[in-house]
């Protein structure tokens, strides 16, 4: 299954074209104008080359800076797993192919919200885009030279990194302005085809934020 980055991006417009229309003539959020900073954890599930779908553990990182009526949220993540299995076509490999391991994927995001609703329980969407790699990735088998297996390493890593775009659907609740529980599930785009990683990741995540105060100065709530 391919997401297209296209489709994501029309998305994106058509959800936050309806949400300021809806909005509009409403007072600002509880929670407009404010920085979040929190923690989430879940799993984590992907394929590569040569390893059918596996979940490992995540845990990240996240800010949140919320808007009138949406917001940007930036995301670290790190999955946890061992001796995680793909390859790559190489032709200085006696069979054509070289065999990959790796221990974990790291992955940054930047995402663009929308809040449908003003309730302290309510869902919200995402659309946006981030960068995915391997790490602890190295190359086994037989090479003729220390530049071989240079070279052969460097690739790995490469093809262990990619770009993607994302959508991101959720739902928090809001115990107090400055908490707020949450979960959210992402899928992202597959990778380029010879990549390390074949097709979509997805991700389920549960957390917590802590509001650090106001984004903007002079914000004391009301109308626009």
């Amino acid at each position: 299954m391919r997401v297209s980055i296209g489709a994501l991006a029309l998305a994106a417009l058509a959800t936050l074209s309806g949400g300021a229309s809806a909005l509009q003539g409403q007072q600002l959020r509880e929670d407009s104008y404010r920085w979040y900073m929190g923690a989430q954890g879940g799993g984590l599930w992907f394929e590569t080359q040569t390893q059918t779908g596996t979940t490992i553990p995540v845990g990240g990182l996240q800010a949140l800076i919320v808007g009138k009526r949406g917001g940007l949220m930036l995301s670290w993540e790190e999955a946890f797993g061992s001796g995680e299995e793909s390859a790559f076509g190489d032709s200085t490999a006696p069979n054509g192919t070289r065999d990959v391991t790796f221990d974990r994927l790291r992955k940054y995001s930047a995402t663009l919200m929308a809040f449908p609703l003003r309730s302290r329980f309510e869902p919200y969407l995402g659309v946006g885009f981030g960068i995915l790699h391997t790490v602890g990735t190295e190359v086994t088998g037989f090479f003729t030279t220390p530049d071989e297996a240079a070279t052969a390493t460097e690739t790995a890593k490469n093809k262990g990194s990619t770009g993607f775009g994302s959508f991101v659907g959720g739902v928090q609740y809001r115990i107090s302005p400055i908490v707020t529980v949450y979960g959210h599930y992402q899928i992202t785009t597959a990778p380029s085809s010879g990549s390390l990683l074949v097709g979509p990741t997805h991700t389920l995540v549960a957390g917590i934020r802590f509001g650090l105060g106001n984004a903007k100065e002079g914000v004391r709530g009301g109308g626009y």
